[in-house]
């Protein structure tokens, strides 16, 4: 879940709620997941040298679905992300400088 969302923040603190389910539909299973982190009041991004503070209420949500056959075939249905770190004065942290681009880095492979 990690590798495929878009949000390069690292949390201190907080809580960390997990849960997934798996679904039958035929020969199919699904799989669904989600990471929901929240209530943390620091952050870390790869270019900071030091963790930036925030307010409690911040949090980012991870999410996807994934199908598996017995057959061995794998595909990733759906992925979602919601990116919601709010600064001190309570307003929201611009998007840019927490996500990257996943076709930037693999053009650097």
């Amino acid at each position: 879940l990690e590798k495929a969302t878009l949000s390069r923040a690292a949390v201190s603190g907080g809580r960390q709620e997990v849960d997934y389910e798996l679904r039958v539909n035929g020969d199919v299973f699904l799989v669904d997941m989600q990471v929901h982190r929240r209530g943390f009041s620091h952050y870390m991004l790869p270019d900071e040298d030091a963790p930036l503070e925030c307010d409690h209420k911040s949090s980012l949500r991870k999410s996807a679905t994934v199908s598996f056959t017995a057959e061995g075939s794998i595909d990733v249905l759906v992925v979602a992300e919601v990116v919601d770190i709010i600064s001190l004065d309570g307003e929201p942290v611009p998007l840019e400088p927490l996500l990257h681009d996943p076709f930037e880095e693999r053009q650097t492979e």
